[in-house]
């Protein structure tokens, strides 16, 4: 287990949120510096001709660097469940053969959701609420819902043939890590994804009653082979070990 994970220090980033103390620590230590370093990690790792997924999509930051790391043979396939930003990723890539777009959410499995608007001006922190969360998480979800959103299992749509299976995997979904990990059980066990670059939102998973997920997170992939590398405080890459080419 990292020290990422260990249980006092998810305590004590939980105090930081409470008291402040992790605002300011952030703008001593600005989130673009340690984000350049997920960055640089994870798209190291992309070969020319891969498939790469874009987990959490946005506006297609990370999808424009995948389609430039996997080359001309190689595609792309982003899945964001906002629709404004999903017909923002249209616009930008629908004339593209190599990024496949597709609104949904993944998580554990089949089903729907509630989209909650984020703050930022990119709606980059809009996030998934299930109708099973709890109540304070309920009850912020309708005040603040933007949409209904399907939410798709990464192992059902790849055993319905609509997406490739991928080599390199960014997740970024704000509190949705662990049930996203959840659904693609099936695809880990293929031994076919090389690297996964994970943002870990401690916060959220908190306020969704799932504190341990971190570490649940650290064990999910270990269990399937995967040796984890935390690139800063908040973001891991986790590689198969003694994957061949």
């Amino acid at each position: 287990m990292a020290w990422q994970t260990l249980p006092v220090v998810i305590g004590l980033r939980s105090l930081g949120r409470h008291t402040g103390l992790n605002r300011l620590l952030c703008a001593l230590a600005p989130k673009t510096e340690y984000e350049q370093r997920f960055d640089q990690e994870l798209l190291r790792r992309v070969r020319g001709g891969d498939c790469a997924w874009d987990v959490g999509a946005n506006r297609g930051i990370y999808t424009q660097k995948l389609l430039q790391a996997v080359g001309h043979g190689g595609q792309v396939v982003a899945f964001e469940p906002l629709q404004e930003n999903a017909r923002l990723l249209r616009d930008q890539f629908g004339s593209c053969t190599q990024v496949h777009i597709h609104q949904t959410a993944l998580g554990t499995q089949d089903s729907e959701g509630t989209l909650v608007a984020g703050s930022d001006s990119l709606r980059a922190t809009t996030r998934v609420v299930l109708e099973t969360e709890t109540a304070p998480i309920a009850a912020s979800a309708e005040k603040s819902a933007i949409d209904r959103v399907s939410i798709r299992s990464a192992d059902s749509l790849i055993g319905q043939g609509l997406v490739a299976r991928p080599h390199v995997i960014k997740i970024d979904v704000e509190g949705f890590e662990l049930d996203c990990l959840n659904g693609m059980r099936s695809l880990l066990g293929e031994g076919v994804v090389r690297s996964i670059g994970i943002e870990i939102h401690y916060g959220l998973l908190a306020a969704r009653g799932q504190s341990a997920a971190p570490r649940k997170i650290e064990q999910l992939l270990a269990g399937y082979g995967y040796s984890i590398t935390w690139t800063d405080r908040s973001h891991l890459i986790a590689d198969l070990f003694n994957h061949g080419s």
